[in-house]
């Protein structure tokens, strides 16, 4: 009796060691998770993702992906389709999410989510979608439907806030309203927004994954760009007496308390926050702003045209340089913190 418990314990054991080995892979999965990010994305290239140290990052209709010292540029899949390309892109299960435009030209968009294997041997379309963001194996997303106005124009019209699985299907609502956009999500919380197009003002809220427990944060009459980072929602405002100056504030998500962080007398492209500090795209360039100080250092001139991602070490930040000879007017490029350029990864024309 004794040698056949010893033998019941030993096998628990080898079962449960087996067990650990099938669940380990999942969980090494979970922690390398990025999400899509409206904010970092341009509308004509995308945002980057990281994953496995490598960079993911789209060139109109092709997605490339490249070792953080510049080397291995990869390939990774085109599309045959016409369009304006990919802008927002996320790694998850191994395979990349991405918002692609089908639509050709400058006036309109049809954004379709896409979901590509890593070897780019497989893409399935999920559906019209703006914006999405991907937690604990579910997608959330603002679906939208193809309608045309009275001119026979046609656009996307948000249908509201959806969540579905990774396939694509059993799509849930979780909040209504014809002109959202979600912000991202950490798997706990929805950061999304809600616009007046009348007014031109635009409510952020916050709600459970469920879309319920909704909370205001903020109204903000010209708001652009929304980032969430550590307890505080950062955003870009245009000035309504003149639109091309722009300013940056943090709002405190709790108490409401909101600060100028930068003021700028031109266009501000883009911007991030990135530990302690925050990284601006201007027109006067890259500049660095201590979140602590408030002291402010220029780190390139040359990226005056957005940032797509800060990546550890390296930034990935977009100049203006007209290439005649090779029809592309805007250059990709990946850069220390210190500014200084390592590789332009890519280039591309807008019309």
């Amino acid at each position: 009796m004794r040698k056949n418990s010893c033998w019941k314990k030993a096998a628990a054991v080898l079962m449960a060691f087996v067990l650990l080995l099938c669940i380990y892979p999942a969980k090494t999965e979970a922690k390398s998770i990025k999400l899509g990010n409206t904010l970092e994305n341009q509308f004509l290239g995308s945002g980057t993702v990281e994953y496995n140290n490598r960079i993911y990052y789209g060139i109109s209709r092709k997605i490339y992906s490249i070792k953080k010292d510049g080397t291995g540029k990869k390939l990774v899949f085109k599309m045959k389709d016409g369009g304006n390309g990919f802008y927002e892109m996320a790694v998850y299960g191994r395979y990349i999410y991405a918002i692609y435009d089908y639509y050709g030209d400058s006036d309109s968009s049809d954004n379709h989510l896409l979901k590509i294997k890593l070897d780019g041997t497989s893409c399935k379309n999920l559906g019209r979608v703006n914006d999405f963001a991907i937690a604990d194996g579910k997608i959330y997303c603002t679906k939208t439907r193809r309608i045309s106005d009275e001119y026979d124009n046609q656009y996307n019209e948000t249908k509201g806030l959806y969540s579905m699985d990774l396939k694509g299907a059993n799509t849930k609502k979780l909040v209504s309203g014809k002109s959202l956009s979600l912000y991202g999500t950490d798997g706990k919380t929805l950061y999304f927004g809600s616009c007046d197009w009348e007014t031109g003002k635009t409510t952020v809220y916050t709600s459970n994954v469920k879309g319920t427990n909704k909370r205001k944060i903020k109204t903000v009459s010209g708001l652009e760009g929304v980032f969430f980072y550590k307890g505080n929602m950062y955003y870009k405002r245009s000035n309504p007496d003149d639109p091309i100056q722009c300013d940056i504030y943090k709002v405190d998500n709790n108490t409401g308390k909101t600060k100028l962080l930068y003021n700028s007398s031109g266009w501000i492209s883009s911007f991030c926050v990135d530990n302690h500090n925050l990284y601006v795209s201007a027109d006067e360039g890259l500049q660095k702003i201590d979140l602590n100080t408030g002291n402010i250092a220029m780190v390139n001139k040359q990226v005056t045209n957005g940032i797509r991602g800060i990546h550890g070490s390296v930034i990935i930040g977009e100049r203006y340089r007209m290439d005649m000879k090779a029809g592309t007017d805007f250059d990709v490029l990946m850069l220390k913190l210190s500014g200084k350029i390592i590789k332009k990864i890519g280039a591309y024309f807008t019309s």
